[in-house]
C-alpha cells in the first residue's frame, strides 16, 4: 500500500515595499498674508500694499519617505495675473482708476509631513510643518481724469518674504498609487519686505507677523 506524502508548504508572497517617492501638483488659493501674498509692509510709510486678498496659484511638490509614516516635502507655487481696463473718458471724474495691473509671484518650500491615522484608514490625515520663501513683482498703472485734467501714474512693487507654517492634509487613495489630497496651512509666522517705486520716489518697508489662516489646495499625487 503506497505511503501518503505530505504536501509541501506554500511559501508566503513577500510583502510589497511601500512607496518611497510621491510627485504631484494642483491648484490652490493664498489668503491674507500667507505664501505668495506678503503683508502690507509699506503701511508704516503711510502707503498700503496693493497685494490681493485672495490669489489663485499653481502648485507642485515632490516627497521622499524618510520614516515609516514621515515624508520630506519639497514644494513650489506660483501665479501670473494680468488685468487691463480702458481708461475713463476725459469728461468723467475718476481718481486713480486702475487701467493696468500685472503681477508675478513665486515660492519654494521644504518641510515635513507626518501621517497620524492608522494604516488602512479610509483617508490619511497628516500634520505638516513648512519653511518657505518667495517673491512678488507687481506693476499698476493708474489714471486720474476730470473735464480739464488727465494724469497717469505707475506703481511698481518688488517684495520678498519668508514664512514658517503648520497645517493639515487629508488624502484619499484613488487607484494604483494615484491619490487626491486637500491641504491647508492653519497657523504661521512671516517676515516680508516690500520696495515701492512711484511718482513720489522709492520707499521700503518691512513687517513681521503671526497669523491664523485657511489657504486650501487641491492636488493629485502619484506614489511610486
Amino acid at each position: 500500500m503506497p505511503k501518503a506524502t505530505a504536501a509541501a508548504p506554500v511559501a508566503a508572497a513577500p510583502a510589497e515595499d511601500p512607496p518611497r517617492w510621491t510627485i504631484g501638483g494642483g491648484v490652490g488659493l493664498t489668503v491674507g498674508q500667507v505664501f505668495l501674498n506678503p503683508p502690507a509692509v509699506i503701511s508704516p510709510l503711510g502707503v498700503s500694499s496693493p497685494s490681493d486678498t485672495t490669489i489663485p496659484v499653481a502648485t507642485f511638490f515632490v516627497e521622499r519617505r524618510v520614516g515609516e509614516r514621515t515624508w520630506l516635502v519639497f514644494g513650489a507655487a506660483g501665479s501670473v495675473t494680468r488685468s487691463y481696463v480702458d481708461a475713463p473718458p476725459a469728461s468723467a471724474f475718476a481718481l486713480n482708476a486702475v487701467t493696468k495691473d500685472e503681477s508675478e509671484r513665486g515660492s519654494l518650500s521644504v518641510g515635513l509631513r507626518r501621517v497620524v491615522t492608522r494604516p488602512g484608514a479610509i483617508v490619511d490625515v497628516s500634520l505638516q510643518a513648512t519653511v518657505e520663501g518667495g517673491y512678488l513683482h507687481r506693476q499698476q498703472e493708474l489714471t486720474t481724469t476730470a473735464p480739464t485734467f488727465s494724469q497717469q501714474s505707475t506703481i511698481r512693487d518688488e517684495g520678498r518674504y519668508a514664512a514658517v507654517t503648520g497645517g493639515i492634509a487629508v488624502e484619499r487613495e484613488l487607484t494604483g498609487g494615484l491619490g487626491l489630497r486637500v491641504s491647508t496651512p492653519l497657523v504661521g509666522a512671516s517676515w516680508s519686505k516690500l520696495d515701492r517705486k512711484d511718482d513720489a520716489g522709492t520707499r521700503s518697508g518691512s513687517s513681521t507677523s503671526g497669523f491664523v489662516t485657511l489657504s486650501p489646495r487641491l492636488e493629485l499625487r502619484l506614489a511610486f
